[in-house]
C-alpha cells in the first residue's frame, strides 16, 4: 500500500481549488444581493415622488390589519376586503407604476416592498416602512443601508426619510 507523495499534493490542490470557488460564489452572491437591491437614495425619490399615496396605503393597511397582512394586485381578489375598499388599493397601487408589495409589519408597521424587490431569493431586501414612535424602540438606526456591511445581525435597521417613514431592511 504504497501511496505516492503526489496524490496528497493532487488532492491538497483539488480542496484548496473548491474552497477558492466556494469563496468566489459567496462574494458573486453577495455581490448580486447589493445590485438586486435599490439603493437608498432610489427608495427616497420614490417615496417623495408618491408620498400622498405611500400615506393612504399605509393607513388602509393599519385599518385592515386584522383582516390581511400581505397583499398585490394580483392577490386582492382573494385577500376578503369588501370591494370598495379593494377598489381604494387598486387605485393607490395602480398610482405608484411599480410592482408593490404590501406586508402588514408587527405592531402596526407598514411595509411597502418597491420594485418587485420581494422575489429577491436573499434573506436581505430593501424596503420603504412606515413605523409610528411608539415602535421604533427595536430598530437600529443607520445613516446608510446601501452597503450592506452595516446588517452584521438578525434585526430591523432604518435609514430615516421623514416623520414615520424609513427605508429600512430586516435581516
Amino acid at each position: 500500500m504504497n501511496k505516492s507523495p503526489q496524490k496528497y499534493v493532487f488532492a491538497r490542490y483539488s480542496i484548496l481549488a473548491v474552497i477558492l470557488a466556494l469563496i468566489c460564489l459567496g462574494v458573486a452572491c453577495c455581490r448580486k444581493m447589493h445590485e438586486s437591491s435599490p439603493r437608498d437614495q432610489d427608495l427616497v425619490e420614490f417615496f417623495h415622488s408618491n408620498k400622498a399615496a405611500l400615506t393612504v396605503l399605509a393607513k388602509l393597511l393599519n385599518e385592515d390589519e386584522s383582516r390581511l397582512s400581505y397583499l398585490t394586485l394580483k392577490s386582492l381578489p382573494e385577500s376578503g376586503l369588501p370591494p370598495e375598499r379593494q377598489a381604494e388599493y387598486v387605485r393607490m397601487l395602480k398610482s405608484l407604476n411599480h410592482d408593490v408589495v404590501l406586508r402588514q409589519g408587527v405592531q402596526k408597521t407598514s411595509i411597502i416592498l418597491v420594485q418587485g424587490n420581494n422575489r429577491s431569493p436573499f434573506s436581505v431586501s430593501k424596503a420603504l416602512m412606515h413605523m409610528p414612535p411608539a415602535y421604533r424602540k427595536g430598530c437600529t438606526i443607520v445613516s446608510s443601508l446601501d452597503d450592506l456591511k452595516v446588517v452584521s445581525a438578525e434585526g430591523v435597521y432604518v435609514v430615516p426619510i421623514e416623520d414615520d417613514w424609513y427605508v429600512a431592511v430586516q435581516r
